[in-house]
């Protein structure tokens, strides 16, 4: 007969690799840092590329590819690290083939499902960890695995016993072998020395009283795992009706959940599920929808009505108001599904009306308003710079005069058309009104920003347009708004729209079909942009004719920007000490957040502006970055470019650290 210690001597046992052995390890030592747990992912490639895959997910709607580990691990978060590389090892160590295939993937199915209802309810706990619950959620029902991974097809058969039976998978795997899988998850858990509140978790998940073995009262995390038990059962289950009866009562006794809360709680649960299907290699496709599942407990409920009502002799009447009933049930899905494709079209098409202009296809004022607050507030927390273009086409009522306004409606459309193709894709484009463009440019030097502006003016000038026969010329006058947004700046996107119709009323002004600049940065700011600028990588390896213009431009372009703030920055390059960044945030703060760290820094002492104007370089071209975009695009030699990136670092760093951050990898 199996017994429970049989199975944990098992060497078919699931076992983690070294890599995720040690982050446990890391997660209980109190000394351990980022550098630390980014050394162990990079020693595992497969753990590493799944971190990376989670750190471009849609959830975390990161602007540009996340494509380092080192930025990973501190966008994620240390604990995120540890849960997710944990749930990546067990799922890659696991993966069955075979007669068994079937039932792996519905174990990875549900075990997945049940992180992710973790996930979603995090919000509704008090002081939950995101990643802590997700782990719990995908291991829940890890002896399950187990008993697959050592039992075979012996456990197997109990699998297709429980879909088949009224009697819970639970109260068979008793009869059994007097054991359970939840038995067997915690043991398996402890033997891999996680987390003891984890490990009594899994033990006790299926458990369904509503008091602790003292008679207390449940915590938030174990009234969580019995819903999350629940609903595991709720969408693989053998009686729907049972499945949903016992999902409502859970609910309702647990949190406190009507009807309606569950069903709402089933959609963000199933909205979320293929995202973190696709992370662990599970089908998302074949997990049914909350519609399909009631029309199952619709079907169930009205098979249970009509064979009571029928009598023995009335067996065959009733099968066959069953079939119609189901056959009424299949019609109302697809109706349901046609109404969801025809609500989805609308969706989109009012999307479109309500943020884009129907003559040129730009971006209306009102989409122009709410992603100009939205990058503002971006800036104004990372410091990056700001341009605003306001373009106007020149005598446009002329035009309109002259030639019709029909053909004024194919230079609108034909300008937008110029605009678009000369912008770069982070660019925002709209037509803000009548014949006036606007491009919201994000991170743009001042330069960069003059030389958008003017690219578009020529591409604008060199329009061949004409009118029944008569070539028409058509240009644009450009004005142009620079800014790097304080901390605090209320009034800063009026005043950017405001700088850069005055400038285009300079160019205007000027003669038309050209273009104005305006900087909104004081003296101070433009002379430490200036010593920026000079000490960027890129710019450093043109000076010394290491690579010419367009490949630095390239570089940067392919390039990611590191994104680290410039406190992350100062402890990583040893700036600053802990210490002393926690007394510059604590002095933010308390100055209602109307400085950044280094301009206090400076205040402070605790910066000069050469090592600030380094640290900005830093944020703005993370050098190593830039190495290995060179070295990919063949412009460069890996040991040329690490001979370089050393000599980069002697130029523009103290001595003193050098050494300390000289051993970053600067190529692939």
């Amino acid at each position: 007969m199996l017994t429970l210690a049989r199975v944990l001597r098992s060497p078919r046992l699931p076992s983690l690799p070294a890599a995720a052995v040690r982050l446990l390890e890391l997660s209980r030592e109190s000394s351990s840092g980022a550098a630390d747990y980014v050394k162990v992912v990079e020693s595992d490639p497969a753990i590493a590329a799944k971190l990376l895959k989670l750190a471009n997910s849609s959830f975390f709607a990161q602007r540009s590819e996340i494509a380092s580990v080192q930025r990973a691990v501190v966008l994620l978060g240390l604990n995120t690290v540890t849960s997710m590389a944990l749930s990546f090892s067990v799922a890659r160590s696991t993966t069955g083939k075979g007669p068994l295939a079937a039932h792996f993937q519905t174990y990875w199915q549900r075990s997945v499902l049940q992180a992710t209802a973790a996930e979603v309810m995090t919000g509704r706990l008090t002081g939950a960890d995101r990643s802590e619950l997700f782990l719990l959620g995908l291991m829940l029902d890890i002896g399950q695995l187990a008993m697959l991974c050592t039992a075979g097809k012996t456990y197997g058969e109990l699998l297709d016993e429980a879909a088949e039976s009224s009697q819970s998978l639970v109260e068979i795997e008793e009869d059994a072998f007097d054991f359970t899988h939840a038995t067997v998850g915690s043991a398996l858990l402890e033997s891999w020395q996680f987390p003891e509140s984890l490990v009594t978790l899994v033990g006790e998940h299926h458990d369904s009283n509503d008091t602790t073995t003292d008679g207390g009262k449940l915590d938030e995390k174990q009234r969580l795992v019995r819903l999350l038990a629940a609903l595991g059962d709720y969408f693989f289950p053998a009686s729907a009706t049972e499945a949903r009866e016992t999902l409502l009562a859970r609910g309702q006794a647990l949190f406190g959940f009507d009807p309606p809360a569950v069903d709402e709680l089933l959609e963000e649960i199933v909205d979320r599920f293929r995202s973190n299907a696709e992370l662990f290699d599970a089908d998302p496709d074949d997990l049914p929808d909350p519609s399909e599942i009631m029309a199952m407990v619709n079907e169930q409920l009205a098979a249970k009505a009509v064979l009571a009502a029928a009598g023995q002799e009335e067996t065959e009447r009733a099968r066959r108001q069953i079939e119609e009933q189901k056959s009424r049930i299949e019609q109302q899905k697809t109706e349901i599904e046609q109404q969801k494709v025809a609500l989805e079209q609308e969706n989109e098409e009012l999307r479109e009306k309500v943020t884009e202009d129907p003559l040129t296809g730009l971006f209306n004022r009102r989409y122009l308003d709410e992603a100009l607050a939205s990058e503002l507030d971006l800036a104004q927390r990372t410091g990056k710079p700001l341009g605003l273009l306001f373009m106007d086409i020149d005598k446009f009522k002329t035009l309109n005069d002259t030639y019709g306004h029909r053909f004024g409606d194919e230079v609108l459309q034909a300008v937008a058309e110029r605009v678009r193709v000369q912008i770069r894709p982070s660019d925002i484009p709209a037509r803000y009104g009548g014949e006036e463009f606007v491009v919201l440019a994000r991170q743009p030097t001042e330069p960069g920003l003059r030389t958008l502006a003017e690219r578009i003016r020529e591409g604008v000038e060199s329009l061949t347009l004409d009118c029944d026969g008569t070539p028409v010329p058509v240009t644009v006058s450009i004005g142009a708004a620079h800014a790097i947004p304080r901390r605090v700046d209320p009034q800063l996107a009026e005043r950017l729209v405001a700088e850069a119709d005055a400038a285009m009323y300079e160019a205007k002004n000027a003669g038309r079909n050209r273009c104005r600049i305006r900087s909104l940065l004081s003296n101070s700011q433009v002379e430490l942009n200036q010593i920026v600028t000079s000490r960027r990588f890129s710019l450093w390896l043109v000076r010394r004719g290491v690579i010419d213009a367009a490949e630095a431009s390239q570089a940067l372009t392919r390039s990611l920007p590191p994104g680290e703030r410039i406190g992350e920055l100062a402890e990583e390059y040893g700036f600053l000490s802990r210490e002393q960044i926690d007394e510059l945030l604590a002095a933010q703060i308390e100055g209602n957040m109307g400085q950044r760290v280094g301009e206090l820094a400076i205040e402070r002492g605790f910066l000069n502006s050469t090592e600030l104007a380094t640290l900005l370089a830093l944020q703005t071209e993370s050098p190593s970055r830039v190495a290995q975009t060179l070295v990919r695009a063949g412009c460069l030699g890996p040991q040329q470019v690490a001979e370089l990136h050393h000599e980069y670092l002697n130029e523009i760093l103290p001595a003193s650290l050098v050494e300390q951050v000289a051993a970053q990898p600067a190529t692939v």
